[in-house]
């Protein structure tokens, strides 16, 4: 088996080089900009109809026809919770 020459540094792809990136502060605040000295946030999926900030919750009739079961959006919102908390 013969083996394929090598390209020549000036066809090789240039190196990229890896960065870091800053990410936002983690920091929370309440409704009057102070921040909390022990935040501890918790999340729930309450069913549709329920009363939310004087509304009606309809997070299951938005999000269930986009293609993906509840067990799927609430593991991808669960996830992202994590990490941001």
């Amino acid at each position: 088996m013969r083996r394929r020459p090598r390209p020549s540094r000036s066809k090789r792809r240039p190196a990229r080089r890896l960065q870091l990136e800053s990410l936002e502060t983690r920091e929370l605040f309440d409704s009057e900009g102070l921040a909390w000295s022990a935040p501890n946030l918790t999340i729930s999926f309450v069913p549709d109809g329920t009363e939310v900030a004087g509304a009606s919750s309809a997070l299951y009739q938005r999000l269930d026809p986009l293609g993906a079961n509840s067990a799927v959006w609430q593991d991808a919102i669960l996830r992202g919770f994590e990490v941001w908390t």
